[in-house]
């Protein structure tokens, strides 16, 4: 299967237990983490002064990641970020607290390094596997999303006209997936491939139609809710190599009604 192929043909929604990673690999995992977790930097804390940590985690790994702070009888300021993602939280008092979050597969996971910032500086270790005893799950909740870059606004059809523009948007709710998005000759995978389009392009929409809902999130993670665009709509849209439908969610991620004031395509528009 070409990486094309595998973009298109991946982000329909998984099953958690996909997403997530099988207990089998977590749990291998995990021993390996407990066995021992190295420690990215022990700081001496200055009052106020904040700290910066990053840690890199295996680029195959599904599952739990954490961080655990320890330091003085005092509040700490705590900021997370990984790729358009980030949240703040308290750390409060001396005592060891562990945070975690999920990291999921490979296509929807985290690229990069996990940033944190901590004000002011405690110590900070990191670690990964199953979910660790009397740990806190701060990716329960909706994060905070960076925005998107690279990609201009829509520019819907005028009453009456029959023509839209729109431009290709490969964004995860995690970060930027250049890969491409592919074009079929009709509005699901299972279709013949017409073409290839690329981030930023852009593209005439001629009409839209209701078919397979596709997401460029990931489902099981809730830290990632604020940055889902999940929708059926899919518009068909012209291309030197011929017209082909593409799936909104990778590209003017409409608002689901507006659907770039076109009319609706024909049983036999392509």
């Amino acid at each position: 299967m070409t990486t094309t192929d595998r973009t298109a043909s991946t982000i329909e929604q998984a099953p958690p237990e996909q997403t997530r990673g099988t207990p089998v690999i977590r749990a291998l995992l995990g021993v390996a983490v407990l066995v021992g977790i190295v420690t990215l930097a022990t700081m001496a804390l200055n009052e106020g002064d904040p700290a910066e940590y990053q840690e890199m985690f295996p680029t195959d790994f599904v599952g739990p990641v954490w961080l655990t702070l320890s330091g003085e009888d005092q509040t700490y300021d705590v900021e997370v970020s990984w790729g358009r993602l980030s949240t703040t939280f308290e750390h409060q008092g001396a005592e060891e607290q562990t945070y975690y979050f999920d990291r999921g597969t490979a296509l929807y996971g985290r690229a990069g390094a996990l940033e944190v910032t901590v004000t002011p500086a405690a110590d900070v270790t990191f670690g990964f596997g199953p979910e660790p005893p009397g740990g806190i799950n701060i990716g329960a909740t909706p994060w905070e999303v960076a925005p998107e870059e690279g990609v201009g606004p829509n520019e819907p059809a005028a009453d009456g006209e029959t023509e839209a523009y729109a431009e290709v948007n490969e964004y995860t709710t995690y970060g930027l997936l250049v890969e491409g998005v592919s074009l079929w000759t009709e509005p699901h995978y299972e279709a013949e491939q017409v073409t290839t389009v690329r981030h930023g392009d852009r593209l005439k929409a001629l009409c839209w139609t209701e078919s397979v809902e596709v997401t460029q999130s990931n489902w099981s993670d809730p830290s990632d809710d604020a940055a889902e665009h999940t929708s059926r709509v899919w518009f068909l849209v012209e291309t030197p190599e011929g017209n082909g439908y593409i799936a909104d969610a990778w590209f003017s991620r409409s608002d689901g009604q507006g659907r770039l004031n076109l009319s609706e395509c024909p049983s036999d528009a392509t």
